[in-house]
């Protein structure tokens, strides 16, 4: 079985942080000594609970309940909406509460059988049938054919009895002395007065004594003693006393109750000594400050739901795991460190993640777009006047352009009337004009189409050439941001440049015409011709001079002449 011991005393303390672990610890004893199958006993052992006084329904109108104080055990039967008790079981007796109240089964529910090794006392008796066949009553014998003396240890006759003769020796009867003028010895079995006896017993008194002693008792008294006992002095030794009202020991004097066992039964007497050890195991190791109920009890805040209070507490705590604030937190000036990444829109940022969006966002100092701006109906101001060719134009500029192009109109129609003048001059020269005019119609035709496929240098990728036309397959630009020839394949920009993965590797028998190469490496090379290094490995005139084939050629300038001389140059980044 499971009993409910501390598990966390040294932790649950006034000023302690409150922890997860050890209150948790604490329920988790709680709810273990509370188990339907292996929780505590209640049987006032450590941790196993104070044993239990009352067992009864729901609201204690029928009971089983426990008087410590009168060592007894009392049956409650709920009696008009009260709890009313009808029996007590205590030492060597079950009495009735109340006399005369109390059935021994009924008419139709009855005992079987019943056995008994003392003496039966009937206020009446009613024998349905008895079939005595042999024995004594109270020494008489059974079975005679004619009535017989009866000597008998204690007879009660309720309403009357018929003597036809009797021997009285002494005593009195109806208050007449028996034996004589004087009062005489009585010697019988049992002697009862109506109002009380008055002078000494001497002898042994064996049966129910009823009524007040007055005066020494000298011998044993056997039997139950109901009443008070009291001695000024002296000692007495009873065996199994039971105290049906209060013991007072006389808190005036010194007087006390000695030499208690230890004890073991739930009504046992406790002794100091026992005490003191409970009490100490209850304290245990408690500080001083907390070695007492009032000072838990303080420690708690007077608070009797103190469970709930602690539990509703925690329930308005976040879990470490997790879970969702009710309210804003107050951070000061502290940080929130170990978060990761936002993924939804209502998620704390890191300083990561706002960094990396802040990197993708365009500087108020400037920088460079990777993508289009689309300004919908949108203006874009305080501009500055463009200077290079792919600068947005201001309307100021495009004003100024306007302005300087009605004033050539102005002075083109002012060399209208010059040009007429002019006009038998240029009849003249209209032969040569019209030649010159094919020659420079040729020339613009010549350069547009050079500057169709050459768009020349560009801060960035270019979507149409030079003319708003779209993009010839194979036209050129240079990017000027990042010093690289782009080619336009028709769909995509390309750079145009060889990088050092894409050099070309020559085999077998290859035809190289005035072609200039830098730092070529030659593997074995069969060279019938002249041929001229522009590098370091020769000198300024020189070249190397074929040797046959299979053979490696020689610096020299033997037979070289400008139409046998091959440069080579790789250019790196074409």
């Amino acid at each position: 079985m499971t009993g409910y011991v501390r598990q966390s005393a040294a932790d649950i303390v006034p000023t302690a942080v409150v922890r997860a672990a050890p209150i948790n610890n604490e329920y988790n004893a709680l709810r273990d000594a509370f188990s339907v199958s292996t929780g505590h006993k209640h049987d006032g052992t450590a941790a196993e609970g104070h044993p239990v006084p009352v067992i009864g329904d729901s609201d204690l109108l029928n009971k089983i309940a426990t008087d410590t104080v009168n060592n007894r055990h009392g049956v409650f039967v709920e009696v008009g909406g009260s709890a009313v008790e009808q029996l007590r079981f205590q030492d060597g007796a079950i009495v009735p509460v109340t006399n005369n109240d109390i059935d021994f089964g009924t008419s139709s529910y009855r005992f079987k059988d019943g056995y008994a090794a003392g003496t039966f006392t009937f206020a009446g008796i009613v024998v349905t049938s008895a079939d005595i066949n042999g024995g004594t009553i109270d020494n008489t014998v059974i079975g005679a054919s004619t009535p017989a003396a009866a000597t008998v240890t204690n007879l009660t006759v309720n309403t009357a009895a018929t003597i036809a003769s009797a021997d009285i020796n002494a005593g009195t009867i109806d208050g007449a002395v028996i034996g004589g003028s004087s009062a005489q010895a009585i010697t019988g079995t049992t002697v009862t007065a109506t109002v009380g006896f008055v002078g000494g017993l001497t002898g042994a008194v064996t049966g129910n004594v009823t009524g007040n002693l007055t005066g020494n008792v000298t011998g044993n008294v056997t039997g139950n003693v109901t009443g008070n006992v009291t001695a000024s002095s002296g000692s007495s030794t009873f065996n199994d006393v039971v105290i049906n009202g209060g013991l007072n020991m006389n808190a005036g004097t010194t007087a006390t109750i000695t030499n208690l066992t230890t004890p073991t039964n739930s009504g046992d007497a406790a002794t100091k000594g026992y005490v003191d050890a409970q009490v100490a195991a209850v304290v245990d190791a408690a500080p001083a400050a907390l070695d007492t109920l009032n000072e838990l009890a303080a420690a708690l805040g007077d608070d009797a739901n103190f469970a709930t209070t602690v539990t509703n507490s925690i329930a308005e705590k976040l879990p470490l795991a997790g879970g969702t604030m009710s309210g804003a937190i107050a951070m000061g000036t502290n940080k929130i460190t170990g978060l990761g990444n936002p993924t939804a829109n209502q998620d704390a940022a890191t300083k990561t993640y706002v960094d990396t969006a802040d990197a993708l966002k365009l500087s108020l100092a400037g920088g460079t777009m990777t993508g289009a701006i689309a300004m919908g109906t949108n203006k874009i101001t305080g501009m500055g006047d463009p200077t290079n060719a792919q600068d947005a134009a201001t309307k100021n500029y495009i004003d100024v352009l306007y302005g300087s192009t009605a004033s050539a109109a102005a002075s083109a129609a002012a060399a209208a009337t010059s040009a007429s003048n002019a006009a038998t001059s240029a009849s003249s020269a209209s032969t040569s004009a019209s030649t010159a005019s094919t020659a420079a119609t040729n020339a613009a035709a010549s350069y547009d189409a050079f500057d169709d496929r050459y768009l020349g240098s560009k801060s960035s990728a270019p979507s149409v050439d030079n003319d708003g036309n779209t993009l010839l397959v194979g036209a050129l630009y240079w990017n000027s941001t990042s010093s690289n020839l782009w080619l336009w394949n028709g769909s995509a920009w390309t750079q145009a440049a060889f990088t050092a993965s894409g050099f070309a590797t020559l085999t077998g028998a290859e035809t190289l015409t005035n072609k200039t190469l830098t730092a070529p490496v030659l593997t074995t090379p069969n060279i019938t011709t002249g041929l001229q290094l522009a590098g370091s490995d020769g000198t300024a005139g020189q070249a190397l001079l074929s040797q046959g084939t299979g053979a490696a050629p020689v610096w020299g300038t033997a037979g070289v002449s400008a139409g046998k001389a091959i440069a080579f140059a790789m250019v790196m980044g074409f």
